[in-house]
């Protein structure tokens, strides 16, 4: 099968709300989804990125978004880093371009190596990547614009664009 490339090596945040600790740590604005297909937060993890700068930020949603589990079982991960990942997503193929947030995001999916093509719909089986900056946040000191990556295991496009456009910034 595939793996994704996100090799997390932060410490997990031990708390009842990992969010707003991860929102204390960063200089730049996180974002929780307020959606997330019924999927539970499996873990929240930020990654360092070195000395001096703001590691990224990884959640994963259900049992698809660990490595065993990614295109077996329904799941997702969300990261999350200013100005860049301190990871990468993988061999993913991109297959077109979407408005996410009023923003142009980028969607990449997964494909079968063995296939002379890949296309949009190898997505729903092998998993998407969207990417995409979130527009600056009209109130509050955190003034950047947050790189945002939703990897998917077994979820449909359109959950995906829900996922996104629920997603609420951290106070």
């Amino acid at each position: 099968m595939f793996a994704v490339a996100l090799a997390v090596t932060g410490v997990a945040l031990a708390t009842a709300d990992p969010w707003v600790p991860a929102q204390k740590r960063l200089h730049y604005p996180v974002y929780r989804p307020a959606f997330t297909a019924g999927l539970p937060l499996a873990s929240l993890r930020i990654q360092s990125c070195g000395p001096g700068k703001d590691g990224s930020v990884f959640a994963s949603f259900g049992r698809g978004s660990s490595p065993n589990g990614f295109g077996h079982y329904r799941g997702f991960m969300l990261g999350e880093a200013f100005p860049f990942q301190c990871s990468d997503f993988g061999d993913a193929s991109l297959v077109g371009t979407r408005t996410v947030n009023g923003v142009k995001a980028y969607v990449f999916a997964y494909c079968d190596p063995s296939a002379s093509k890949c296309g949009f719909l190898d997505g729903v089986a092998l998993g998407y990547v969207v990417r995409w900056r979130q527009p600056v946040p009209t109130s509050g000191t955190l003034r950047k614009r947050t790189l945002v990556t939703l990897i998917s295991s077994k979820l449909t496009f359109p959950e995906l664009l829900r996922i996104a456009a629920g997603l609420k910034q951290v106070r």
